[in-house]
């Protein structure tokens, strides 16, 4: 039988986008990724989850600690260390963490156990400066940039404070006077992206630099 732990393939050879067909021993009936269920990543339609939660949630409410529970407090996991747990009106476990960066959030069990904090994202994703910095890596790292001939072929590259820890780039930024409609620069076109290297500018005077180190450059030797 195609059995993978709580869940039955009814139909393997009957497919919709790699999704078979499924029924759980809940008795729910479910379409599944075949690839994830052989591999080992789902084993039922979700109810197994909902009990993991169901117990976690007794250590908080109820003060009884399950056999199967698992404390994440201490661990680090990526960039971050557990704290604490927290005290939610919620079925999942919330934790309190704190990133290198020195950042300290709030997140649930799930996102920690999906292994989501490999990298330092705190206060980046969704702000605008992620464009900019976005934009400093691509010219200094990527070949198929079009400004890459003037960055990274010439060896510029990005410190490595704002490449592990992005805040850090939108912290400087928001402290040297950053604004929409400026743009950065280097005082010294020979060294990296660094905070003791970059100033903000209008794009009006980063083009006349730009185009001044340019000249140099193609006219020395």
């Amino acid at each position: 039988m195609n059995v993978y732990g709580r869940i039955t393939i009814l139909d393997p050879n009957t497919r919709e986008k790699n999704k078979v067909l499924c029924r759980c021993i809940c008795g729910q009936e479910k379409w599944i990724n075949i690839f994830n269920i052989r591999n080992g990543d789902v084993l039922s339609c979700g109810c197994l989850r909902r009990e993991k939660m169901s117990l976690e949630a007794k250590t908080r409410f109820t003060g009884i600690v399950p056999k199967s529970f698992v404390d994440y407090v201490g661990r680090k996991i990526g960039l971050v260390t557990v704290l604490e747990r927290i005290r939610k009106q919620d079925p999942e476990t919330w934790y309190s963490i704190k990133c290198e960066c020195g950042t300290v959030f709030e997140c649930r069990i799930s996102t920690l156990r999906r292994s989501k904090y490999r990298k330092c994202k705190c206060g980046y994703e969704k702000h605008p400066l992620k464009h900019k910095l976005q934009n400093i890596k691509d010219r200094c790292f990527n070949p198929k940039n079009k400004s890459y001939k003037w960055y990274g072929l010439k060896s510029i590259s990005v410190c490595d404070e704002w490449i592990k820890f992005p805040i850090k780039f939108v912290e400087w930024a928001i402290k040297n006077g950053w604004e929409e409609n400026l743009t950065i620069d280097r005082k010294d076109s020979t060294l990296d992206y660094s905070p003791s290297n970059c100033i903000w500018v209008s794009k009006r005077i980063n083009s006349q630099n730009a185009m001044g180190k340019r000249w140099e450059q193609n006219n020395t030797g």
